[in-house]
């Protein structure tokens, strides 16, 4: 009986163990392009996501075609569960991570990629970063610009019209 129930008990760890090492897969990101052909911008976007999902892979793109009625329907129901306003000419949707592209907002070719990443690697943006003032100072004033180049303005003395209130002080009435 002992004998059963360790066979058993080992043969759940080797499950489990199994089910651990099966699930560090990432898993595959959607993303569903909805696109006019008649958009003068769509042949660059379109390299620019085959590419960033070929980089950035699992990524499996659905690009759907709204010049017809299927398409058309299919981002009209996109556009309404995920209250996608303002809508685009372009529209991505990775989950309910919505990106649209009109006229002169092109968030579909500026931030797919980034958004890409970001979903394949979640861990790398968090923390934060060490400022280096100096070179900071080089690239934004020059390359003989420092923090210490402004003067600073002096620094306010304390005078008893900016003293703290004082607090009331509560005695027992006679």
């Amino acid at each position: 009986m002992q004998a059963a129930r360790s066979i058993v008990r080992v043969f759940v760890v080797l499950l489990f163990v199994a089910g651990c090492s099966a699930g560090e897969e990432k898993p595959e990101l959607i993303a569903n392009v909805y696109y006019s052909k008649a958009d003068p911008h769509w042949k660059d976007a379109e390299k620019l996501i085959d590419a960033a999902a070929r980089e950035y892979a699992p990524v499996k793109v659905n690009k759907i075609d709204i010049d017809d009625d299927i398409g058309y329907w299919q981002l009209a129901a996109a556009e309404q569960e995920l209250n996608i306003v303002p809508p685009g000419d372009m529209t991505v949707v990775i989950g309910t991570l919505v990106l649209t592209s009109k006229d002169s907002r092109r968030d579909v070719e500026h931030c797919f990629a980034g958004v890409a990443k970001r979903l394949r690697n979640p861990n790398d943006g968090k923390g934060r970063l060490t400022p280096d003032v100096a070179k900071f100072a080089a690239e934004a004033f020059g390359e003989g610009a420092s923090r210490d180049a402004l003067p600073r303005p002096p620094r306010p003395k304390w005078t008893p019209s900016r003293a703290p209130p004082k607090r009331p002080s509560f005695t027992a009435a006679p």
